[in-house]
């Protein structure tokens, strides 16, 4: 199903692995008790380009 004229390009993002991921710093961060504030972490999580008309 086509939205738009020209299709736009867009990132196609695995939510699945953004999701497990998230639940993997929450139940480190649920498991670990600190004195002050914890440095944040930075988890990536692979994407892919859409090449589409609109380029």
């Amino acid at each position: 199903m086509q939205l738009m004229k020209p299709a736009i390009s867009c990132i196609r993002q695995d939510s699945f692995a953004i999701g497990c991921e998230a639940m993997e710093l929450l139940k480190d961060k649920l498991g670990t008790s600190y004195n002050s504030e914890p440095s944040p972490k930075v988890k990536t999580i692979a994407t892919q380009l859409i090449i589409r008309d609109s380029f």
